[in-house]
């Protein structure tokens, strides 16, 4: 699911957001209304207001015994090929890169568009929102329920200006507000959580933001029940956002995001299982995540041996419904993803108007398994499988060329079916805080490598460094790099040398 700040408006706004009550008090101008407007829909995104179908119970909720509820093609590489590698660079680590495209942001109309001719006068903007606040809170008491709306619009306005830290502030006023008028289950609560998501994350606070995330969680449980399907889509987007923080840390401590993610990832499966049967096509996203999972839990395994048998418990109250996390670690975490990947193929196999372009995917993603574990024959042999896969397929010559058309580092993390859009960065504002905007650049480095038929990198060349003379940065791409296993290029059927092949590598700051 892809989403725009300004498409995703969400009903009444303009109420949700900015009480008309509170504007009259307030006594905006009509640009200042247009304003606040603006960075609401700005700001749908970051925040999802409107994004998730979960969030709001009666109002777009997906039929869960439509098989039309989701895109079986999700998760088709096909249509995701990663072009920038983000990556998370351990000293003497196996591979613990994170392939993704961020989702396409459309551009917000312009001021012009809104006859916004003048400056956006963002500052004018909190004072008036702080005002009008005060004057509530003075006129109605501590606890009338426009101050939680005030509160969530200024902290919008806050985490659109950067200050994160008084967005979180805000929202949390707003979310008290809304459990004393709402009742403390309210999903009222959830754009609140999802804005100090955003802001956590932008500040670092990682756990923060997974109790946030586990907060946002509880309140659908609560809501709908633990077992219902249409917790699905949530489970899978913390899902991967957590898979994406261990890609790009993989520190010791940070084993409770696989956890999570595998608890909610075998939860999904069997309540996909249990609601639209053993051959439906939605399992195969939480399949192919699961199996992720199981492959970063064998890179931990690889990287902290000595602490592998603490049997430490997943935070925050994820529970599953399937089989334990704590089979899933005490398996073969090789067999486990390989049995989803073949899980997977039967899926297609019972679907035969499943699209041949989703079926070669599986096929390469299996090579790619085999080849994650060294079994370069077997996976020779998916990769010709994924060829064999689309004979006759008008598209055939496209579909190889977007799969094995160029290297592809491993393993491949597919894009997220909801991940909320940053605001487009042609209205991005300049930190008031911070006059250095490099601090909203992640540190790179453009290389060229070659990768020889078998995926393996055999030449770097350093192209670019972003910031030059960042002590250690080279030589810790190179050092991944060298342990790194690519889906190699293949060029009539047959797997190929590469030659100065570039990418841009991005390191955590």
């Amino acid at each position: 699911m892809q989403h725009t700040a300004w498409n995703n408006l969400p009903p009444a706004a303009s109420k949700n957001l900015y009480s008309s009550a509170g504007m009259g008090r307030m006594g905006f101008s009509q640009k200042i209304l247009n304003t606040a407007l603006l960075v609401a829909c700005l700001l749908t995104g970051a925040v999802a207001a409107a994004g998730s179908p979960s969030d709001h119970p009666g109002t777009n909720s997906p039929a869960v015994n439509s098989p039309e509820v989701n895109s079986p093609t999700t998760n088709n590489p096909v249509a995701n090929s990663p072009e920038v590698n983000s990556l998370a660079i351990k000293n003497d680590s196996p591979i613990t890169e994170l392939n993704h495209l961020a989702p396409p942001h459309v551009a917000p109309p312009s001021d012009e568009q809104l006859g916004l001719s003048d400056v956006f006068d963002i500052n004018f903007s909190i004072e008036n929102y702080q005002s009008a606040i005060e004057q509530q809170e003075n006129e109605a008491g501590p606890y009338d329920p426009a101050l939680s709306e005030l509160s969530f619009g200024l902290g919008n306005v806050l985490l659109y200006n950067y200050r994160y830290a008084e967005a979180i502030s805000a929202y949390k006023r707003s979310i008290h507000l809304h459990r004393i008028n709402d009742g403390i289950y309210s999903l009222s609560q959830a754009p609140m959580l999802r804005g100090m998501i955003k802001s956590h994350i932008e500040l670092g606070q990682i756990k923060e933001a997974s109790q946030s995330y586990h907060q946002l969680y509880w309140l659908h449980a609560k809501t709908y029940g633990a077992k219902d399907p249409r917790l699905i889509p949530l489970m899978d987007e913390i899902g991967q956002w957590h898979l994406k923080a261990y890609a790009e840390t993989g520190l010791q401590e940070d084993i409770y995001h696989l956890q999570t993610a595998s608890r909610l990832y075998l939860s999904a499966i069997a309540l996909t299982t249990e609601a639209l049967g053993s051959f439906s096509l939605q399992l195969v996203g939480p399949l192919n995540n699961l199996a992720l999972t199981s492959y970063y839990f064998a890179v931990h395994r690889w990287n902290y041996p000595d602490a592998w048998g603490n049997n430490a418990s997943s935070p925050f109250g994820y529970r599953s419904f399937g089989h334990s996390e704590e089979t899933l670690r005490r398996g073969n975490l090789y067999l486990n993803g390989l049995k989803s990947y073949r899980k997977t193929l039967d899926i297609f196999e019972n679907n035969p108007d499943a699209p041949a372009e989703d079926k070669a995917a599986t096929h390469a993603q299996l090579g790619d398994w085999y080849l994650l574990f060294g079994y370069q024959d077997l996976a020779m042999e998916a990769y010709h499988q994924a060829h064999s896969t689309l004979r006759g397929i008008e598209q055939k010559d496209v579909i190889l060329e977007t799969l094995f058309g160029t290297p592809k580092m491993l393993p491949i993390i597919q894009q997220q079916t909801f991940k909320p859009p940053s605001v487009d960065s042609s209205a991005q504002r300049k930190n008031p805080e911070h006059d250095d905007t490099s601090l909203f650049i992640e540190p790179y480095v453009k290389v060229a490598i070659d990768v020889t038929p078998e995926g393996r990198v055999t030449k770097i060349d350093i192209l670019k460094t972003y910031p030059e003379n960042a002590p250690g940065l080279e030589a810790r791409v190179k050092r991944s790099l060298h342990v790194s296993k690519f889906r190699p290029r293949f060029a009539d059927g047959h797997a190929v040398l590469t030659h100065d092949y570039p990418i841009k590598m991005l390191t955590p700051n």
